[in-house]
């Protein structure tokens, strides 16, 4: 197939979407291609303090993150081959075409098949052309650069134009992590994280957010970011990388960021996606303040109902929230720590063993930087949440049969506390006798995972996952509760 001919038959789609049936995939309804994904916050009170100048910006900025949810209406689909590839294409098929044409993995294309049985790709920039034109992405984020007096924002939105038309996102992602301070307004859009792709989980997809930067929070989030990396630094004898954090009064999340329900609902995201281009350039991750802050009230809730209650005698209740935030932003550090060239070498287990690697990375880290305590169980909280916050994952499972990247993760940790006798359930919870029992099981099964990251090949990482994965163990701890 020809590109012309490619890139007219998904620029149809962007005019009909029900065209894009013989190209890409089944449509499962016009109400379901017409769902817009996006979250939206009240103003923040910081938002009177901004200049005139950047709340005009950022009012042209939340106007082109809400339009932005219609690219990803396009490539949402009702499986887990989405819109990125041909309807009955099989993955050994589109692995075997990708040895002769690598563009067919690239995160940043769409896949079709051409009459003669080939397949084929279009860039996803020239492939969503027409969408983007006519929601006027583009205007809106030229207004945004005309409005800022932020010359280092005027430059990255410009970056991010020139993307957008041009499909050169590495310079957009150069310009927003080259400045040493935050703006005091930001945004991400684009193409980017693999959520979407649940088929080979190689594809990007439109998400996009904008808020106001809370000052506080950001410089005493970098400060534990900072000892975090110092310590592991010091551990391994590694160079740290660089990584930022940037904690976001969110006015607006849409796209693939717009999800509302269980582990699709953000609280972080760590940027660029990949791995070489974070040793490249470094990283920033940006926590969704309001919408961590609708999390920790279900989360909170989930500790209190999943760990035993003795244990919870003399914790209150703001540390919690610490520690929740904590075992998250060490989570989203722990992105920027992924062995080299993992990717490849474990297939299609790399998302899921990924978030593994995060969790694990998190609460080793955690337990090694008590400088930065608020409180001497803060390190005690970080675990204990991410425990509860396991039996989330497994109802979410029941309910909707979607195993997802994390549940996996909290299984394993769980199983191996458990298998350890460092944790042990008690009347339908959780607890545990000596805090040193957990960080020791810990600390081994992050060497475990950390070395199987580094040497590992897919068969060993599955064997792993055969070994220690058992979703079924939140059923049995629920079945020690009284009667």
């Amino acid at each position: 197939m020809s590109i012309e001919r490619t890139l007219s038959a998904v620029n149809d789609s962007n005019r009909n979407p029900s065209s894009l049936k013989e190209a890409v995939g089944p449509i499962s309804g016009e109400r379901f291609m017409r769902r817009l994904l996006t979250r939206e916050f009240a103003p923040p009170e910081s938002l009177a303090a901004l200049p005139k100048s950047e709340r005009k910006a950022l009012g042209y900025l939340v106007r082109a993150v809400r339009r932005w949810a219609e690219v990803y209406s396009i490539q949402e689909g009702s499986d887990g081959k989405a819109r990125f590839y041909p309807t009955r294409a099989t993955k050994n098929q589109i692995i075997r075409a990708s040895e002769h044409n690598p563009e067919i993995l690239s995160p940043y294309t769409v896949v079709l098949k051409a009459p003669d049985g080939n397949f084929d790709t279009v860039p996803m920039h020239q492939a969503y052309s027409r969408i983007i034109e006519s929601t006027n992405v583009i205007g809106l984020l030229r207004d945004a650069t005309k409005a800022t007096k932020d010359k280092e924002l005027k430059n990255y939105l410009k970056a991010k134009v020139h993307a957008l038309q041009t499909g050169d996102w590495e310079e957009a992602d150069k310009e927003w992590l080259s400045r040493d301070d935050e703006p005091l307004v930001d945004i991400v859009i684009g193409f980017y994280d693999t959520y979407t792709d649940r088929f080979l989980g190689r594809k990007y997809a439109a998400e996009a957010w904008t808020g106001v930067l809370n000052i506080e929070a950001t410089k005493e989030s970098q400060q534990f970011v900072d000892a975090f990396l110092e310590n592991w630094a010091q551990k391994t004898g590694n160079t740290k990388p660089k990584v930022k954090v940037r904690v976001d009064e969110t006015r607006i999340m849409s796209g693939q960021a717009g999800h509302e329900e269980g582990e699709l609902r953000w609280t972080a995201n760590s940027l660029p996606c990949q791995p070489e281009l974070r040793r490249k350039i470094g990283s920033k991750f940006t926590i969704f303040d309001p919408s961590f802050d609708d999390i920790y009230r279900a989360r909170s809730e989930a500790f209190d109902k999943y760990i035993h209650s003795g244990r919870l005698s003399g914790i209150p209740k703001s540390l919690i929230r610490t520690g929740i935030l904590r075992r998250v932003m060490g989570h989203e550090i722990g992105h920027s720590l992924v062995p080299e060239g993992i990717e490849k070498r474990i297939g299609a287990h790399k998302n899921w063993f990924n978030e593994l690697y995060c969790d694990l990375i998190s609460l080793d880290g955690y337990f090694d930087i008590p400088q930065v305590y608020t409180h001497n169980r803060e390190h005690e909280v970080a675990f204990a949440a991410h425990f509860s916050n396991g039996f989330l994952q497994h109802k979410l499972y029941k309910r909707t049969g979607e195993m997802g990247n994390y549940l996996p993760s909290h299984a394993i940790i769980l199983k191996a506390c458990i298998d350890s006798d460092a944790v042990h359930p008690l009347d339908g919870c959780l607890t545990w006798k000596d805090i040193s029992e957990v960080r020791k099981t810990i600390h081994t099964l992050t060497d475990k995972v950390t070395k199987l990251g580094k040497d590992g090949i897919e068969i060993d990482v599955q064997q792993f996952r055969d070994e220690m994965f058992d979703d079924s163990i939140y059923d049995q701890i629920l079945q020690t509760k009284s009667n």
